[in-house]
């Protein structure tokens, strides 16, 4: 199974994986064999990515840290909590996110060895609802990382960066519902940190400090955020943690027609934020659980070779496991050939570069074509 952008696969493909909409329904089946208008409905739908099956390359599957069930469920709740609000201005929280979000903590304290393979979360570009679930898993992955945070601070957390954005529900839909906001617009915008705060830190069952969350989840270390421009230890150690967690899905999913990069091209974006932007030690913890080069990825090794990724070594993301498909000799066919950069015989030998899904679908047609990889029939072009 294979990760590739929308634009690289063409009718005949076979899914690998189940297609949702942004409600959480099941757009297409995987083993459903696309056709042209398929492919135009997911586009119109925003659908970036698909997984589709490869039969030259198997690949391990990806543990869900949290059921797929799970985290639709909490999308479409959050999704209603969010349009009641935009229709009534009044914040409910209703039982049924409480015990979505105690789920959440308890599959992420379950496993505290885990990786996430956020690249293997289907996303909808500009789908607010998602991204807010996306950052509420990530940010409580972050805190259960550091280590010093008791359950019912991670409650606060995950409630809280579930519903951090919830201010863009109180904003005219002339400026919030914008995919390219102006620049004007891109400054009233900001107001929805104050607006969410207003809104929740009235409600006697949210948490105060989850709801300056809210309020504080654009500020930065340097002073450079919003609404406060606070700075450093100014800001509250659980909107720190939300903070950097809503940056890094902002930068795999895009927002506002900027499309999203690569995971290992957002991963290398936090580490040269963490100096200045976030909280170090909250990046430390945060990068030591999201996989550098996700399940499925293609890279060119320093001697020429080029590998899927297969597994992913917790704390040394950067050694990961992989098959090789290409060597200096040619595509690799029979037998596969196994190789583990974070054992101590390939020390000298690195990541050079990730193959862009382009790059993906040339080596896949080339491999066809010498006979060694996919045949025509899986649909890559």
């Amino acid at each position: 199974m294979l990760r590739l952008a929308l634009e690289y696969i063409r009718p005949g493909t076979v899914l690998g994986k189940e297609v949702f909409d942004v409600d959480g329904r099941t757009l297409l089946a995987a083993g459903a064999a696309l056709t042209e208008k398929n492919l135009e409905v997911l586009r119109q739908r925003g659908v970036a990515y698909l997984f589709v099956r490869n039969p030259q390359i198997q690949l391990p599957p990806v543990e869900e840290v949290i059921e797929e069930s799970v985290r639709l469920k909490t999308v479409k709740a959050v999704k209603k909590v969010y349009e009641d609000v935009a229709k009534k201005g009044v914040f409910d929280l209703p039982d049924e996110s409480r015990k979505l979000v105690g789920t959440i903590i308890r599959d992420l304290m379950a496993d505290r060895s885990v990786v996430l393979h956020l690249a293997h979360i289907d996303r909808h570009q500009d789908d607010l609802f998602a991204h807010s679930v996306n950052v509420a898993i990530l940010s409580t992955m972050t805190a259960v990382s550091l280590g010093q945070y008791a359950s019912h601070d991670l409650y606060k957390i995950a409630i809280g960066a579930v519903f951090h954005d919830i201010g863009y529900s109180l904003m005219p839909k002339r400026t919030a519902g914008t995919a390219a906001p102006s620049a004007k617009d891109a400054e009233e915008l900001k107001a929805h940190a104050t607006y969410g705060f207003e809104l929740l830190r009235r409600v006697r069952e949210f948490p105060l400090l989850a709801a300056h969350i809210a309020l504080q989840h654009h500020e930065r270390a340097d002073g450079t955020g919003f609404p406060r421009k606070l700075k450093g230890d100014g800001i509250h150690p659980f909107s720190r943690i939300v903070a950097l967690a809503n940056e890094y899905d902002n930068l795999v999913t895009g927002r506002f027609n900027k499309r999203g990069m690569a995971a290992h091209a957002a991963y290398e974006q936090i580490v040269a934020m963490s100096t200045t932007l976030f909280d170090p030690e909250v990046a430390e913890a945060f990068l030591a659980k999201i996989a550098l080069y996700p399940t499925g990825a293609f890279v060119r090794l320093t001697n020429g070779d080029v590998g899927v990724v297969t597994g992913v070594t917790p704390r040394i993301q950067h050694r990961p496991k992989l098959r090789i498909v290409k060597s200096a000799r040619g595509f690799v066919g029979g037998e596969s050939v196994e190789i583990d950069l974070s054992r101590q015989e390939n020390l000298t030998l690195f990541v050079d570069a990730v193959l862009s899904d382009g790059e993906v679908a040339a080596l896949l047609e080339a491999a066809a074509r010498s006979g060694k990889g996919a045949s025509p029939g899986t649909g890559i072009r």
